[in-house]
């Protein structure tokens, strides 16, 4: 395990003795990426929801 910690280790420093890379160690390198990019448009449709909700707001404002 400490050998796959090592410094610029990626999908190779994990190959089974055969050398092919299993599906078990790609799918938890995608995880992360996944879920960055989940979260980064779950926060743009907040943002865009807060936006639409100001606007709304502030074209009902009387001055």
């Amino acid at each position: 395990m400490p050998a796959q910690r090592r410094c610029g280790a990626g999908l190779e420093g994990r190959l089974d003795p055969g050398g092919l890379v299993t599906r078990a160690d790609v799918l938890p390198s995608l995880a992360q990426p996944v879920a960055w990019l989940v979260a980064a448009l779950a926060l743009a449709s907040l943002a865009g929801w807060a936006d639409r909700r100001l606007s709304r707001d502030r074209a009902t404002m009387t001055v």
